[in-house]
């Protein structure tokens, strides 16, 4: 089985890709590619700067770039959960390949409350710049990101506003084995 995650900034993703790793899944995310590259360029890893390269990649190598790295990266895997899904056309590459995808959803404050608890290198931004960011994400203001045409392919929608991971875990197993029966 091949598992895409979509969803927000904070949404849990991470989390339920956590979940589907203690279930033996093997876990990749679209955005390795950008952070090697990122770091092959000796650039900070902020938010702002590894949007501004994967719109370079995906500009010099097609909108799915990069779930067509991911899926050449993860050939070897029969379980595989894909995270960072972000525009339309890595969904239709991923699509063509037997992933079934799961939304992650959860309020902005909730959101922007578990991204400053994280403490991740893209992390360390205020309200504002939060908002700015998750808007263009979503909304497809930025030509490389589409979130909200994502979201139309999602087979299963889980709803994590909750604040507890063991919640959280729940509700996904509950998804998979109801969308599996």
């Amino acid at each position: 089985m091949k598992i895409g995650l979509i969803g927000r900034n904070g949404s849990g993703k991470s989390v339920v890709c956590e979940w589907f790793g203690s279930q033996g899944f093997h876990v990749t995310s679209l955005s390795d590619e950008i952070r090697r590259e990122a770091e092959r360029q000796q650039r900070p890893l902020d938010r702002d700067t590894l949007t501004e390269i994967s719109n370079q990649l995906k500009a010099a190598d097609g909108m799915g770039v990069l779930a067509q790295r991911a899926i050449e990266f993860t050939q070897q895997y029969h379980q595989v959960v894909f995270d960072s899904i972000r525009h339309p056309d890595e969904v239709r590459i991923l699509k063509a390949h037997g992933v079934v995808f799961i939304g992650v959803d959860a309020e902005l404050a909730i959101r922007y409350q578990r991204v400053l608890d994280r403490k991740r290198d893209t992390d360390f931004v205020d309200f504002e710049t939060f908002k700015r960011q998750d808007e263009a994400e979503f909304s497809g203001l930025r030509p490389a990101q589409n979130i909200k045409a994502c979201w139309a392919y999602c087979d299963i929608v889980i709803d994590n506003n909750q604040s507890d991971k063991a919640a959280l875990f729940a509700a996904v197993e509950q998804a998979v084995t109801a969308w599996i029966d």
